[in-house]
C-alpha cells in the first residue's frame, strides 16, 4: 500500500493510508513511531507537555505510545502519576530511529520548498530585553514575514522551552540542558550608571570604593539577597535596593534612586538622551554572552530559522551605545 503524506507540523509527518490493513507494520505504525520516542516526549517529562510541543492532543500521544509499545512488546516509558521517563529500551529505540526520522523530516522540508512563512512563532525573552531592544526592532522582521504570527512570552527567568511549548528564546547564557541548541549572538557588557540628579546630589563615584557612599540598585535572582554589585570589585554600597527585573532597576536609576549596574543594551537610549550617565568607566560587571536558543528537534521550522538569522544580523550590526 502506498501512503499519501501530508505535513501537519514542522517536525511531524502524518500518514493517511488507502487501506487500514497495510502489510507493512512499520508504515502502519509510522505516526506512533514519530510520536512515542520523539525528543519532545522523552525530555518534557509528561505526555501533556509533549502534546503541546508537538501540536497534538494528549490522548493522541498516550494512544500512540501504547500502540507502539504493544507492537514492539516492550515498555518505552516508565510512568508515574507525575511524570514519564524513557526506559533503557526506549532510549535505545530513539537512538536507532533518529537517522530515519531526520530523513523523513528532511523530505517533508524539501517537498514544501521555499515560500512565505506562516503560522505562529512563540518567542521567550526577558521583559527588559523585549522592551528596550527587541520590540523596537521587531517591526522590520514582521514586515518581512507578513503571514507569520508572533507570541511574545516575557518573563525575567529562564523559561523551560519544551515544557512551556516555546519555539525560541533570547537570553543570557547558552543551552544549559541537552534538549536545547542555540547560537551565540554577542557579548553583553554591564556598566555602572546613574542619573545626573543623583550625581549632582551625591557626587560621582570615581573609584569602586566610593560606592560605599551610594545606594546600589542591584539585580537579584529570586530568593537571593545581594550584598554587593556582581563583579570583580565586590564593593558593598551603603544601601542596597534589589529587584528581580532589569526594567525596574532602570526606572529606579532614572528616578535618581542610586547607582545601577545594567547591560549595555538596556541603557543605550538613556545614555544617548542624557537621562543616565555612565560612571566608573574603568570598572564593569563580568561580561555575559547573549544567546538565541531553541529546542533540539530533528527539523527546525522556517520561522525559527528566519528569527535566528535575523537576530544574528541585528545583534552583530547593533551600534555601540553612546557614552561607551
Amino acid at each position: 500500500m502506498i501512503p499519501t503524506l501530508s505535513a501537519q507540523t514542522p517536525t511531524t509527518t502524518h500518514v493517511t493510508f488507502a487501506a487500514a490493513n497495510s502489510t507493512k507494520p512499520s508504515l502502519r505504525l509510522l505516526p506512533s513511531i514519530q510520536t512515542a520516542p520523539n525528543d519532545q516526549v522523552s525530555v518534557s517529562g509528561t505526555f501533556s507537555s509533549a502534546a503541546a510541543a508537538l501540536g497534538i492532543g494528549q490522548p493522541t500521544v498516550s494512544r500512540r505510545v501504547a500502540e507502539l509499545e504493544q507492537a514492539l512488546g516492550v515498555s518505552l516509558f516508565d510512568r508515574t502519576t507525575r511524570s514519564v521517563a524513557l526506559t533503557e529500551a526506549g532510549a535505545r529505540y530513539l537512538d536507532e530511529l533518529r537517522p530515519a526520522l531526520e530523513a523523513i523530516d528532511a523530505a517533508a522540508e524539501a517537498v514544501r520548498g521555499p515560500g512565505p512563512l506562516g503560522g505562529r512563532l512563540r518567542v521567550a525573552a526577558s521583559v527588559s530585553f523585549a522592551v528596550a531592544w527587541l520590540c523596537p526592532r521587531l517591526p522590520a522582521f514582521l514586515a518581512a514575514h507578513p503571514d507569520l504570527g508572533l507570541d511574545l512570552h516575557l518573563a525575567d527567568r529562564h523559561v523551560d522551552l519544551v515544557a512551556e511549548a516555546m519555539d525560541v528564546a533570547v537570553r543570557i547564557g547558552g543551552p544549559d540542558v541537552p534538549t536545547l541548541t542555540g547560537r551565540r549572538l554577542r557579548v553583553v557588557e554591564r556598566w555602572y550608571v546613574a542619573s545626573p540628579e543623583w550625581i549632582a546630589t551625591h557626587g560621582e563615584p570615581l573609584t569602586p570604593s566610593d560606592l560605599a557612599r551610594h545606594t546600589g540598585l542591584v539585580f537579584a535572582p529570586a530568593g537571593i539577597w545581594p550584598r554587593a554589585f556582581e563583579g570583580e570589585d565586590q564593593v558593598a554600597p551603603r544601601r542596597v535596593v534589589a529587584a528581580t527585573s532589569g526594567q525596574a532597576l532602570i526606572e529606579l536609576a532614572r528616578a535618581g534612586v542610586g547607582v545601577a549596574m545594567l547591560p549595555d543594551w538596556l541603557v543605550e537610549r538613556d545614555l544617548e538622551r542624557g537621562t543616565l550617565v555612565r560612571v566608573l568607566r574603568g570598572h564593569a560587571g563580568v561580561p555575559l554572552p547573549l544567546w538565541v536558543v531553541w529546542p533540539h528537534r530533528r527539523t527546525v521550522g522556517g520561522g525559527v530559522r528566519a528569527f535566528v538569522e535575523w537576530m544574528s544580523a541585528e545583534a552583530s550590526g547593533a551600534a555601540r551605545p553612546a557614552g561607551s
